[in-house]
């Protein structure tokens, strides 16, 4: 992962304690810029799943609590209430968190070996 504050011009790796660097997806809270979400996979059997840094990406944890599936292809926030996060996870469904990554749970099962590259949400009906 890397980060720019001069737009663009120069690039600082900021890695500190992301295990996996294959970052699929990428979440930036709209009320909160530097709370960050990555979405990581491909590193079987660990290290893969939903980091989180709330100091622009200069340090990140895991939280995965509940995740079934660590290999995470979309995020996404709910801009009115930025704890609330929904997870794509490679054949594994479709999760959510309401409190910022603590703790996450299945809303969709039912969409497995699907492609979804991207998710977003329409704010009037989330």
């Amino acid at each position: 992962m890397f980060k720019s504050t001069n737009g663009g011009k120069s690039w600082s790796a900021v890695n500190t304690g992301l295990t996996n660097l294959n970052v699929a997806a990428l979440a930036i809270d709209p009320a909160t810029p530097t709370t960050l979400y990555a979405g990581t996979n491909y590193a079987w059997p660990t290290g893969s799943g939903v980091f989180k840094s709330t100091n622009g990406g200069e340090t990140w944890s895991a939280v995965n609590t509940g995740l079934t599936n660590l290999n995470v292809a979309a995020l996404a926030i709910y801009p009115a209430t930025p704890t609330s996060l929904y997870a794509r996870t490679e054949r594994g469904g479709i999760f959510k968190s309401t409190n910022g990554g603590g703790n996450w749970s299945a809303i969709d099962t039912g969409h497995i070996n699907i492609d979804v590259i991207t998710m977003a949400m329409y704010p009037a009906t989330p």
